[in-house]
């Protein structure tokens, strides 16, 4: 299951290294942050894909979803390797993310359908904590294949890793959907299903905060590599220290998952998440008091504390979302993920615009995005309401 959400960081993570040659193959400024928009569109197109996704998955089974997807997350990253030209790569990564929608809906959902409340939590945190690894070995991999290629072939490492865990998909795992829970692929039940986790003030609250945390973390993505060269002249060092920092996120999250099992999954996300905002001002605090370039040591240092609270408290708002859904969990997966995600990678791409010679535009985004993700959470425990958690229909 975690190398199945893997495929998304692989799509990402890859190619961050390349940027550099992906600007001159399409005669772009060194300092152009127009890469950047390469990274949002393939997140639009995992936010907006999850719409469709979900229903599938709840009208035929996670199984189909998967291979189907998988197929089409291959042909993206052919395709992609020939781009002829920027606007057409960022094109096909938009349908590329609406490829990768699907094993992350599927995945989900699966979990949905096994566990319950802090297990659940829990779960979706360990998944999280060895996605991480991903993010590890990526960049690197984009490394080798940049000195046996051009930035061309480090799609090819996507499109072979999908046929391979298609074939895993095929041989090993078994449809965890209960055939009398399967909906009908129409637009009044899809609809309906929509409207339902929508109106239930749990899912809508965590899904609200989990879009201002998301956004305050998407920019790390779109605009580490250009910090690293632009401001501190570690270009070729940034595949290491970009591992590094993601061996920090994935031990974070493990804690996390702990944690959950020991407080539980309101207190993780509440207390983590305001744990974010202090650090994030802090950082916020030494990066304007040098002029946004503080010493490289202190902007890692920063960048590790931030992005390891977040991606330790977002799979734990993302399971409190979902947590009232069990009988629409691919609707309300794809829901959740839809919003959290596009309204995520249009607030990160504002962050990512000023974000140029100075790292405190990444900073600032940090402070004030979980600033704002914190208010709907303390709304939601000093009002809470008896059988908050519980399904919204029987």
């Amino acid at each position: 299951m975690s190398l199945l959400t893997g495929i998304v960081a692989i799509a990402i993570d890859t190619m961050l290294p390349a940027f550099d040659e992906i600007r001159m193959t399409f005669g772009l400024s060194a300092d152009s942050n127009q890469t950047s928009l390469t990274i949002t569109s393939f997140f639009v197109g995992l936010a907006l894909g999850q719409l469709v996704q979900g229903p599938l998955a709840d009208r035929f089974g996670r199984r189909p979803v998967l291979l189907v997807n998988l197929g089409l997350y291959t042909a993206c990253a052919i395709v992609a390797a020939l781009a002829p030209s920027l606007g057409f790569l960022i094109a096909i990564r938009a349908l590329w993310g609406v490829a990768a929608a699907g094993p992350r809906i599927a995945v989900y959902a699966a979990v949905r359908d096994l566990f319950e409340g802090d297990d659940r939590a829990r779960i979706m945190s360990f998944i999280t904590a060895v996605f991480m690894i991903t993010p590890v070995v990526a960049p690197a991999l984009g490394e080798a294949l940049l000195l046996l290629g051009s930035w061309r072939w480090v799609f090819g490492a996507g499109a072979v890793l999908a046929v391979v865990l298609a074939a895993w998909v095929f041989l090993r795992l078994p449809e965890t959907l209960d055939p009398n829970d399967r909906r009908a692929f129409d637009s009044a039940t899809i609809l309906r299903g929509m409207r339902e986790v929508l109106s239930h003030r749990v899912a809508l609250v965590y899904t609200m905060a989990s879009v201002f945390s998301i956004g305050s973390f998407l920019p790390w993505l779109g605009s580490s590599e250009l910090l690293f060269s632009e401001v501190y002249g570690r270009g070729g060092q940034f595949a290491f220290w970009f591992g590094v920092n993601s061996v920090a996120m994935g031990i974070g999250t493990a804690f996390g998952a702990v944690l959950v099992r020991r407080y539980g999954a309101e207190a993780v996300a509440r207390n983590g998440t305001l744990a974010l905002v202090v650090a994030a001002g802090g950082y916020t605090a030494v990066a304007a008091a040098a002029s946004g370039r503080p010493s490289f040591a202190a902007f890692m240092a920063g960048a590790a504390l931030c992005t390891t609270l977040q991606t330790a408290v977002n799979p734990v708002l993302f399971s409190l979302a979902i947590e009232p859904m069990g009988h629409l969990a691919g609707t309300a997966v794809a829901v959740v993920g839809t919003i959290s995600l596009a309204l995520g990678a249009v607030l990160a791409a504002v962050v990512d615009n000023f974000i140029a010679d100075s790292m405190l535009p990444l900073a600032v985004g940090f402070f004030v995005l979980s600033s704002i993700s914190v208010v709907p959470l303390l709304w939601l425990w000093r009002h809470p309401l008896p059988g908050d958690l519980q399904p919204a229909t029987t």
